[in-house]
């Protein structure tokens, strides 16, 4: 005679009368899920191609670590299987993935180099702001620039945050701008530099402006000086050196004061302008010279 209770099962020798136990075999446990943990199917083509692409950036991550070069490799593979414009709508052009599917391929680049996936969510959270943006019907343009040109945003809002830094002063047709801005992930990969400074206004008293500098401008520049252990490769500067003239449409905010979404946006969330004046003398002085455009 025999009972199961659970996983055991308990037989009665019939030799000696007595009960002894026998532990049954686990029951087969079910597949293993297709979920990603941030909830994306693995099948997923955004995460597929991410983990595809691990191996390879994993390729040179000791080596750049070790001697604190960035991920160029890295960001080449991205821009080559279009990752820079992943989160534009698709009816733009763009790969149109999901918030979790930004979330997920993050992870999964992650396991190739951390470097490579931090510098590149700096560029996406810039991005995603400009979706947002994009989606309330308001202006959006670099969207397009990002899905034609792979383009890279890079972001000074770690350091700027609300009160900013730097001083702007004005001049005909624009500001002059001086800083020395630090942190930005990605710089020597970057192409546009969302940014914000400082300015003095003589009636409506300290203001903030947001701006867009593209990296080829006259008057950037960036001191190699980030040594952070293991996130060497990020190009996370401490030292980005800012002596340009931007266009007067550039947008501004009273100083200390929060951003709400959709008004004039903090410098992590877009670039308002598309075009940078610069010095071609390369002196940042403006006066008595003409502004001669440089494009984003």
């Amino acid at each position: 005679m025999s009972t199961i209770t659970d996983n055991t099962t308990r037989t009665t020798d019939p030799a000696s009368g007595s009960d002894r136990r026998v532990i049954q075999p686990e029951p087969k446990q079910e597949a293993l899920s297709t979920r990603h943990w941030t909830g994306v199917d693995t099948a997923n083509g955004w995460v597929k191609a991410a983990r595809a692409m691990a191996p390879q950036l994993a390729e040179r991550v000791d080596e750049h670590d070790r001697k604190g070069t960035f991920t160029h490799d890295g960001f080449g593979l991205l821009r080559e299987h279009r990752f820079m414009s992943m989160l534009v709508p698709a009816e733009l052009g763009g790969g149109g993935a999901t918030h979790a599917e930004a979330c997920a391929v993050q992870a999964e680049l992650a396991h190739g180099c951390p470097s490579t996936s931090l510098s590149f969510s700096m560029h996406s959270h810039l991005v995603a702001a400009q979706v947002w943006r994009y989606h309330r019907g308001l202006p959006a343009p670099i969207l397009t620039k990002i899905v034609n040109e792979q383009t890279v945003l890079v972001s000074t809002g770690a350091s700027d945050w609300i009160d900013s830094s730097g001083a702007a002063v004005k001049v005909d047709g624009g500001f002059r701008v001086s800083a020395r801005k630090m942190p930005a992930s990605g710089c020597p990969g970057g192409d546009v530099l969302v940014t914000s400074v400082r300015y003095e206004d003589p009636i409506d008293g300290a203001q903030i402006l947001h701006m867009s500098v593209p990296f080829a401008a006259s008057g950037v520049s960036i001191e190699k000086s980030w040594d952070a252990m293991g996130m060497r490769g990020t190009g996370s500067t401490v030292g980005l050196a800012l002596a340009v003239c931007v266009l007067a449409s550039c947008s501004s905010r009273p100083e200390g004061e929060e951003v709400a979404a959709g008004d004039a946006a903090p410098p992590e969330a877009e670039p308002p302008v598309v075009e940078v004046v610069r010095d071609d003398a390369g002196s940042g002085d403006m006066s008595g010279r003409a502004m001669t455009p440089a494009r984003v």
